[in-house]
């Protein structure tokens, strides 16, 4: 939902602003920090609406994300991986993420003596 993403930008824009009172390079890591938090967080909504494993229960009648409904019958799978959970579509955006925020610190972090 656009509330969603909104929420997700506004936290990701916190913890950058948080790098960026830190950082030598405040300005560049600020904006490095906001466009991989965003990146990640659309990156997670994109694997869990694509990837992730969607089920629904035959005899209630609700879609869940287990493959055994909460009232103990077996779900069928509708859409996705089945061995994909949002455990690992959290996983997935957060090594995403961390893996840019490394090219990010080696891109924009000050060079040291040797």
């Amino acid at each position: 939902t656009w509330t969603g993403s909104l929420g997700g930008a506004v936290g990701a824009s916190s913890v950058g602003i948080a790098v960026a009172l830190f950082a030598p390079e405040g300005r560049a890591l600020l904006v490095a920090a906001v466009s991989i938090g965003v990146t990640g967080m659309l990156l997670d909504s994109l694997l869990g609406a694509t990837l992730q494993g969607r089920f629904r229960c035959d005899r209630c009648g609700q879609d869940t994300e287990r493959r055994v409904h909460h009232c103990g019958q077996p779900a069928r799978l509708t859409g996705g991986l089945p061995g994909l959970t949002n455990d690992g579509v959290n996983a997935l955006a957060t090594g995403a993420a961390a893996g840019l925020g490394w090219v990010a610190w080696r891109l924009f972090a000050p060079a040291t003596a040797p």
